[in-house]
Order: C-alpha cells, then structure tokens, then sequence
C-alpha cells in the first residue's frame, strides 16, 4: 500500500493530541506528508433577534484565529 499523504484534524483535546500522535508515527512510517486541520465553527448568534455589530464578529473570528493558529504550533 502507498500512502503519500495524512490528513489529521485536529481541536486541541486530548484524544486529538493522541490521534495527531498515532498520524505522525502513520506518517513516518509510510515516508508520507501530514497535514493537520483545524476548523472552527464561526460565531453564531445565541438567538434570533440578537443583532451583533460587524466589530464584535470580526473581533471574535480574529481571536478564534489567532488562538487556532498558537494551538497547531503548539501542538
């Protein structure tokens, strides 16, 4: 079997720390290329007639951001 790449997503748990463990060992193995997603879910609106202003979502999805992209290095 050829395996040229290892897609493993990733939310920072534990069980995510130990899926992204048995990946890289996969990866290693089969000389194989490791890309690891993280996806966050956007804000949403906790119910129908809150009207946010743009700052306050284009706040929050840069501090999703910013803090996705620490955890992967971290990570």
């Amino acid at each position: 079997m050829q395996v040229k790449s290892i897609l493993c997503p990733v939310d920072f748990s534990e069980f995510s720390a130990a899926a992204y463990q048995y990946a890289l060992s996969l990866a290693e193995y089969y000389h194989a290329r490791l890309m690891c997603l993280h996806v966050i879910e956007l804000w949403k609106y906790p119910f129908a007639d809150y009207a946010a202003h743009e700052a306050d979502f284009a706040k929050s999805e840069k501090a999703l951001k910013e803090g996705g992209e620490v955890q992967l290095r971290n990570l």
